[in-house]
């Protein structure tokens, strides 16, 4: 029994006619024709009572037709549901990022959009984990990373700065050398953070051992930093994005590399939605602008 013989049935059952259903199913008579004929072969009965050119249906029919539209109806809610599931997919984004600075700036994307993004924080290897088991649409991090399920595209070419309070010495200066900050008191991301593996590698790479008062979340080195407790390494895009007040101020590093890449990676087996699209061009177009500021 297939799901056309069905309609085709219901159809010619309405119609008390099979050359009227055969033209209301753009169809010929003979193939509707053969198509109930089967049907009733494979049930055992008359489903209709054929009376010369005319047709009616038979009490067989009249049970038969009354399960039929039950099933067609559950079949046209089952596609109505499923299309209203999908237009919700089109419009959700599961995200991983290694830094929730990376999202500063967002809330204008989802003002003007109407996309639900859940977002969350995780360290690298975790966000790798992630992506290979396809539970996040894409990911933004620093550093990228090279993944066979992965297509990246890097947002901006970010460089590391010193980060201190107005009220602070440092703040005259217009560049810095780490060699300069040696009696400074540091406050940095728990040891987890990407962020804080970039730093500790900085400070390796140029010999030079901070002096560490603190170590904390994102939120809680803001505070600290307002308070004038001590000094950070920050970044040139943290500077761009506004993620601390005005109160501090960031002085470029000199004598080191200090580079360093952020980076959106989409998983290759998403299904690149319309929302999902608009999200990547607004990323795009957010980093791009930032980076002409930075220049």
């Amino acid at each position: 029994m297939e799901f056309l013989q069905l309609k085709y049935f219901q159809s010619v059952a309405y119609c008390n006619s099979f050359s009227i259903a055969a033209n209301k199913l753009y169809i010929s008579q003979p193939a509707i024709s053969l198509a109930i004929s089967r049907l009733e072969k494979e049930l055992g009965v008359n489903l209709f009572i054929r009376k010369g050119k005319s047709i009616e249906l038979s009490d067989f029919g009249k049970i038969f037709l009354n399960r039929v539209n039950v099933i067609l109806n559950e079949l046209e809610n089952a596609k109505k549901e499923l299309s209203d599931l999908q237009a919700i997919k089109q419009n959700n984004i599961n995200l991983a990022t290694t830094s929730p600075q990376f999202l500063h700036g967002i809330n204008s994307f989802l003002a003007n959009n109407d996309v639900k993004l859940r977002a969350t924080v995780r360290k690298l290897p975790e966000i790798i984990d992630l992506m290979n088991y396809n539970l996040i649409d894409a990911s933004i991090t620093s550093p990228g990373y090279e993944n066979c399920n992965v297509e990246s595209i890097t947002l901006f070419n970010d460089r590391f700065m010193v980060a201190v309070h107005k009220n602070n010495p440092l703040s005259k200066l217009n560049n810095v050398s780490l060699d300069q900050l040696i009696h400074e008191d540091f406050i940095l991301l728990d040891k987890g953070f990407p962020f804080r593996q970039q730093t500790d590698e900085l400070f390796e790479s140029a010999g030079f051992s901070p002096n560490i008062i603190m170590e904390c979340d994102h939120s809680l080195r803001s505070v600290l930093l307002e308070q004038n407790l001590g000094i950070t390494i920050s970044s040139n895009s943290a500077k761009l994005r506004k993620v601390y007040g005005d109160n501090i101020v960031f002085i470029p590093i000199n004598g080191i590399n200090n580079k360093r890449d952020i980076v959106l990676s989409w998983n290759k087996n998403l299904n690149i939605t319309k929302g999902f699209k608009s999200f990547c061009y607004y990323l795009i177009n957010y980093y791009n602008n930032l980076q002409v500021l930075s220049k």
